[in-house]
């Protein structure tokens, strides 16, 4: 049994889960040397430019956020892996292979997996 996360922690795992396949492309479309990164301080507390640094920092937060996802996810068993994923991201119905109540219980695990591997809770 879990624990239940506070609201703020439960829309935050929400949220990165949802932004899932965004970050799965941004992480494919990190700028390459030279290119503007737009969500990123420019320079450093230095006041010097440091493009490579900035790509180095939006890519170990964005693959921190892609792997607490798929090892969350990876926890969950194979035949509702799916159905859980898709039911919070897309908001799809479940498969209608096994009760509401199963998938219940493997979305929330995978939620509660979600927040601690991102050390939220």
């Amino acid at each position: 049994m879990t624990e239940k996360l506070p609201d703020e922690i439960y829309d935050l795992v929400i949220s990165t889960i949802k932004a899932y396949d965004h970050f799965k492309e941004k992480h494919e479309n990190i700028p390459t040397d030279g290119e503007a990164i737009g969500f990123v301080k420019a320079t450093n507390d230095t006041g010097i430019s440091d493009p490579t640094g900035r790509k180095g920092i939006i890519s170990a937060e964005i693959s921190k956020k892609i792997k607490a996802v798929d090892d969350a996810l990876s926890m969950i068993p194979k035949d509702y892996r799916q159905g859980v994923k898709e039911k919070i991201m897309y908001r799809v119905n479940y498969p209608d292979n096994v009760t509401r109540n199963t998938y219940t219980k493997y979305k929330n695990q995978f939620i509660y997996d979600v927040a601690v591997n991102l050390s939220l809770f």
